[in-house]
């Protein structure tokens, strides 16, 4: 479930950035924790939609696993969690290469929502 989330949300991106015609510039690069290099905006951006929106799915997940799958999805989100702290000053730069403000609402909620958990 987690991984079909993280995809589903790069789809979901792909497809919001071309409904809105928005192209990303790709002289700006931010590092990435999760790779652990710089990556282009598009691609950085990407990365704070999809993970923010897996660990939002582990939360809800875990309140009705058990056993071992309860285990797996409190540590994605263990994982998850200094890899959000690290990107939050560069995703504050990032998103604002959104110029349609839903968009931009949309992906800074599920990054700011995804932190508090």
């Amino acid at each position: 479930g987690r991984d079909l989330v993280h995809e589903a949300a790069h789809n979901w991106l792909n497809d919001a950035l071309a409904a809105l015609h928005i192209t990303i510039p790709d002289d700006e690069t931010y590092f990435s924790p999760w790779r652990g290099t710089q990556r282009p905006a598009y691609g950085f951006l990407h990365a704070c939609f999809a993970f923010p929106l897996t660990m939002i799915y582990a939360a809800r997940a875990r309140l009705r696993a058990t056993g071992a799958g309860n285990a797996v999805l409190a540590d994605h989100e263990r994982q998850q969690r200094p890899r959000l702290d690290a990107a939050q000053d560069d995703f504050t730069r990032a998103v604002k290469l959104i110029p349609d403000p839903g968009l931009r609402e949309r992906l800074d909620s599920v990054f700011q929502h995804a932190r508090t958990l």
